[in-house]
């Protein structure tokens, strides 16, 4: 009677265990599925940022070459301004030290 009490919990034992071993199984191949879902979903979002990364860099890109040209543009013709203001002042210079000369000449 021991041994088949003995027998009886040793299968209810079993028992217990297979159903504990089943149950981690299904968890651990559910927790699978999820890690897999989530990797790929995080995937997809690490791409769609890169590209929008990729976009706002190349716009940042585009509008700093502009604003580069535009300043290039403007120092160009304060340049030429400049430029043209010097060359008046030494023609006025010449033509006065030309006066003076010619008065001395005289």
């Amino acid at each position: 009677e021991i041994s088949s009490q003995k027998k009886t919990y040793e299968t209810q034992i079993n028992r217990i265990k297979e159903n504990y071993t089943k149950s981690a199984e299904q968890l651990s191949n559910n927790l699978q599925k999820k890690l897999i879902k989530l990797r790929s979903s995080h995937e997809r979002f690490y791409k769609t940022e890169s590209k929008r990364l990729e976009k706002e860099t190349e716009l940042l890109n585009l509008s700093h070459q502009e604003k580069l040209a535009e300043i290039k543009e403007s120092h160009f013709k304060q340049i030429e301004k400049e430029n043209t203001k010097q060359e008046q002042s030494l023609t006025l210079a010449k033509q006065k030290f030309e006066r003076e000369m010619a008065k001395l000449n005289a």
